[in-house]
Order: C-alpha cells, then structure tokens, then sequence
C-alpha cells in the first residue's frame, strides 16, 4: 500500500486509491494500518467502529464542505453557486411535501363523499369537460344546487343527515353481473335508496378510460346518465338526443335515486381529480429530491477526489456506484477478496480502472449467496479471487505468519505445507492458570436435535463455567481478552445469553463465519456436533454438517493468538473428517487432546499441581476451592 501511494504521488495523480473490504471491522484495521503513514483517508459509511477514523467519515467531511460553501456563498465564491441552487431545490420540496400533505387529507376525506364545500371549490377550480362527459350532467346542474338557500343544502337535496353513509363498498367491477338500465321514475315509484351501491362511482380514480367508466355507472344502475347525450349540448346546458327528459336543468326535481347517484359521481370525479394532483406532485417532489441527491454527490465527489484514500464497503459500493464512477480511481485494492462476490468486485470496476489488486485467502470462507441453490448448482460462491488463482493466475502467497504461536499453527501445516512462523510468535507467554496453551476437551454431551440451528446445552455451560474461570479465577484475564466462537447460530445465542448472566457480557460471543478476518489472545471454540457416543464407537450414522469443510475448519482454528480451547467430540470428528483426524491425531501426540482440561488454579503461589474438570459443575468446584473474583454490583442511579 505504501508503495503504491508512492507510485501514485509520484506520477501526480489526480484521482485517489480504492480499497474495498466485505465487512466494517475489516475495512477500518485495513485504513487504521494506513493511518500510521498516510493521514488523507476518507472512509464511506457510517458503521465504523475505530474512533481513529471518526474524522475521516465522509458524511462529516461533506457537512464541513457544505458549512464552507455556506461562508463562501456571502462572497460570491466556488460554493455560492452550490449553495444557492439546493437552498432552492429545499425550499421547492418542502412546498411539495407540504402540498402532498393537503391533498392526500383531501383525498381521504373524499373518500367518505363531496361536502357542499368540497363542490363549491369544485366550481372555483373550474371543472374539466370530461368530468361530466360519463354523467349526462353540467356544470349547470351544479351550480344550481349550490344556489338554493337552505341550512342544510346537501343533506336536504340526498334527504340524509349523514350522506356519507348512503356509500357502500364498491362492487369487483370484474365479477359483477350487467344491470339492467335504470328508467326514470316518478317519486311515487321510487326504488329504495339503500339497495343501490352509489359507491361504485368512485371505483375509478385511475381513469382508466370511457368504457371501465361506463361499466362503472351501468352496474349502479346509472344508464340514464352514461346514454349518449351530445358532448357541445351538454356543455349549453341542452339535452342530447339520447338523454333522458327526467335529467333537467333543476336538480331539486331530479329523483331521489339520480340526485344521490349524481352526488357520488361527483364525488367520484372530485376524487380523482385529487388523486391526480398527488400524483402529479409526488413525480415533482421526487425529481426534486433527485436534483438535491445530485448536488449532494457532486459535493461528496469532491471531498473524495481530494483524498488519496477511498474507503468503502462492498455494501457503499452497490449503494454508491455512480459516485465512484465520478472520481474515476484508477487503482482498486480488495481486501478479503476470497469472501467477496465476483458481481460485486466488477461493480467497483470502471472504464478508468488500470489496477486491481486482490488479497485474500481461497482456502478460507467463500462468499455468502441468499439463494444457496445458487452456490450449490452454480458455483455462484466462488470469487474472483479464487477463480483466478484455480485457473493458474500469477499470484504471489505469504509464507510467514505473525498471529498464532506455533503450537497453533500446526494445525493448519496441512493446508498451508509451505507456513512459517515469524519468530516474534515464539516467545510468548504461557495461558495462565492451565498446563496446556492448546487443548481440545472431548465429551459425550449430545447436541439437541430440537431445532433448526443446532446447539449443545451442555456444552454451553461447560464454556460459560471455564471463561469464569479464566476471568474470575486465579487467571484473572480482562474479558475483552477472549472470545467465544460457536459453529451454530442458536449456539452463539445460547452462551450470549449464559456469560451475561454470570456478570461476562463484555466477552465477544460470534459465529465462527462472523469472525472472519479477526483475532484475539485467547479462543474458546464451541463445535456443538456431538451424537453422545464416546471414542472408539460406531459413527456411520452422525453427521457433522459443515464442520467437514476446510475452509470453515481454516477459519476456527486461527483465529487465536496465544491460547485455543475446542470443545466438541473428538471420535464424532476423526470418524467424519479426514482434516480433523490428521489434526487430532497430532493434538493427541502432543498431550493436547483428552477427556479432562488441565487447570493449574494454586499456580500463582507456586503449586503446579493439576485438577481435570470435565463439565461445569467440576469446574465451578474449583472456583469454589480457589476463590472466584466477583465484581461489585453495579451503582444504582438515584
């Protein structure tokens, strides 16, 4: 990385480097590492971690470039401009909104019917030709509602205190049977108002066209109004040739039946008018919001060209494409390459892209994929990375590692023939407290096979009781010095919920595919598999799920630094694997492997003897026997 900053200083490139990582913690230990010689890094996201990189995030660089365009819009500057044109996108969008607001109250409340208000306003508007078109009615009849003195002129005219029951639920215009035409009738011949479903009038607020619209008015019985009539005739008031004589210029004389279906096609159009409206600003509000997404880019686009230093997500990356694409990097770093999608590496890729580089690890965790079908019948998980190193691609792997005393990294001398370890591993402390730095405690607590994500209660006591003993006991390691890693997910669930409630929530609890690219002093690996038969016996009929892949096994097994403790069925194992047979079979030549965890609890006053314990209840004896720590209970707030 430093020498490609210097190769980039050196050519005087405008443009900065990328580097891309699939999680968070990843990205911020790659751009921490960067910090110690390089200082113009801007991170992409929010959910970094590392307080050494809180003034590196680009959403506060780009609020502190806003702040300055601010101060430099007084003086007519670069930013003025900037300034002034979101000032007025922000202002039109909050017009909008507030608009949209108004209307879609006005739309609900049409909803339940036109008030006498809502048809007055109607009326101010000004009405469009083709409200009236389906109706057989004009603006004419309208007005000469609105225009007889009366307290009650809407309720008096549907001859109804509540007009807005008079609507029912509309009919699926789809399903319903064709109704006969509706022929004018005398008042004394009336057919009973409640029997007619008025609201159906309203079931077009899209406006899908005349013939949705007349199916509409023929299935409430609204013939007389959807017959012919002469488009110029209505518009003068005068009726059509095919316009019934009943529909004249006094609504007041109209039936009952036609002056209730009238005022619910009114409504109908009102409410679609409305709905129109919301709809058309809602498209406005959104071009707006675009237009200031745009500004805001163009800003963000700065503050990253300014940098030499981009880092993001492979999350930022789907997110930002198009701002990448604006500060045109040239070189593109992928860290944890082998747990990245293809897609995602060639999204970052674009037409000014000269460099890439790809560091990873193919023998550890493949990327994740939503479909599994997808990774199984189409090899969708396999990387880029991957693919090319298979395919023979010059590619160049590290032989000395710098996290695992060697002790630990023999477990993995299968996978990696060619590891070396750096001196710096060999010198380091012994686990206080224990006789062995690397122990694999094999027990015959069968898993549960209740549910869908195994657990192994049992053995989560059994972790819970130990980490006591490493924090509380005569070890007295801090919590953030170990981690707890589990191969199930409702494991990890199980002993979250244990160690909380021993006081030993601040040790890491995780999945071991949530650990990737992590580390701590000490590991406690919880496998869960165990069928319950002890060594020795017939495990044809076990499974051990993914605990046979290698590069799950990979990943378990170095994650610690100075001390690891697995917890699982050691003949289950070398019956289904043959990578966990070469290990265990090595672990046992070295004393490492046995029926009992070797605890030295007196070693502090010089007493080396040894006491096995083998389940929770023998280990909480000798806490009991030694002391245990326990902290003082929390200050309660007054």
């Amino acid at each position: 990385m430093r020498l490609l900053l210097a190769n980039v200083c050196g050519a005087k490139a405008k443009n900065p480097l990328v580097v891309m990582c699939a999680t968070n913690h990843a990205l911020d230990a790659f751009l921490e590492g960067v910090l110690e010689f390089e200082s113009s890094i801007v991170r992409v996201g929010g959910r970094s971690s590392c307080e050494a990189l809180a003034d590196k995030n680009l959403r506060e660089l780009s609020k502190a470039w806003r702040e300055m365009d601010e101060r430099a819009a007084e003086g007519s500057l670069l930013g003025a401009q900037h300034v002034r044109g979101r000032r007025a996108l922000y202002g039109r969008l909050k017009t909008l909104e507030e608009t949209i607001t108004k209307l879609a109250k006005e739309a609900h409340a049409l909803s339940k019917g036109a008030s006498l208000q809502d048809l007055e306003q109607w009326l101010r508007e000004g009405s469009d030709e083709d409200d009236f078109d389906p109706l057989g009615v004009t603006e004419e009849h309208l007005r000469s509602l609105c225009s007889r003195p009366c307290k009650d002129v809407l309720g008096t005219w549907l001859e109804s205190d509540a007009p807005e029951k008079l609507l029912a639920k509309p009919p699926d215009i789809r399903s319903t049977k064709k109704v006969e035409p509706v022929k004018a009738t005398t008042e004394e011949e009336e057919p009973d108002p409640d029997a007619v479903d008025t609201k159906a009038a309203m079931a077009d607020e899209a406006d899908d066209g005349p013939k949705k619209r007349e199916a509409v008015f023929l299935d409430i019985g609204m013939a007389p109004f959807v017959s012919g009539g002469n488009r110029k005739a209505r518009r003068r008031g005068k009726r059509g040739p095919n316009q019934p004589a009943s529909v004249g210029e006094d609504v007041w004389s109209w039936p009952l039946l036609q002056r209730r279906q009238a005022w619910a096609a009114w409504g109908a159009a009102i409410h679609r008018r409305r709905i129109n409206e919301l709809r058309s600003c809602a498209a406005r509000a959104e071009r707006t919001r675009r237009e200031m997404e745009r500004l805001d880019r163009d800003v963000d686009a700065e503050v990253l060209r300014a940098a030499k230093v981009v880092g993001l997500t492979t999350t930022s990356v789907a997110k930002r494409r198009d701002l990448l694409r604006l500060i045109g990097a040239e070189v593109l770093i992928c860290e944890e390459a082998a747990e990245v999608l293809e897609a995602h590496v060639l999204a970052t890729v674009s037409a000014t892209t000269k460099h890439v580089v790809l560091i990873g690890d193919h023998e550890q965790l493949r990327p994740g994929t939503a479909v599994y079908k997808l990774a199984t019948d189409y090899n969708l998980d396999v990387s880029l990375f991957e693919r090319l190193v298979k395919n023979g691609v010059q590619s160049t792997m590290l032989e000395t590692q710098r996290r695992m005393k060697p002790n630990i990294s023999r477990f993995v001398k299968e996978i990696y023939p060619n590891l070396r370890d750096h001196p710096s591993t060999r010198d380091r402390p012994a686990i206080r407290g224990l006789q062995k730095d690397v122990f694999f405690l094999s027990h015959q607590n069968a898993e549960d096979q209740g549910s869908a994500s195994k657990q192994n209660p049992a053995e989560a006591k059994l972790v819970t009781a130990f980490c006591r003993y490493l924090v509380r006991g005569p070890p007295r390691y801090g919590q953030d010095k170990i981690t707890v890693l589990a191969t199930y997910v409702a494991q990890v669930g199980s002993l979250r919920r244990k160690l909380q409630s021993d006081g030993l929530g601040d040790v890491r609890v995780a999945s071991v595919d949530n650990f990737q690219g992590e580390e701590n002093d000490i590991i406690l690996l919880s496998l869960v598999r165990n069928d319950g038969r002890p060594d020795g016996a017939n495990h044809k009929k076990a499974t051990i799920g993914f605990l046979s892949t290698s590069n799950r096994v990979c990943v378990a097994l170095t994650r610690a630094r100075n001390g690891l403790f697995i917890f699982g069925n050691a003949g289950l194992l070398s019956a289904r694997s043959k990578l966990w047979k070469a290990a265990l079979e090595d672990l046992r030549g070295r004393g490492g492997l046995g029926g009992g965890l070797p605890l030295v609890p007196r070693f502090r006053d010089g007493d080396e003897a040894v006491r096995y314990v083998s389940s929770a209840r023998d280990v909480e004896a000798v806490l009991e026997d030694v002391g245990e720590v326990v902290p003082p209970p929390a200050p309660v707030e007054e």
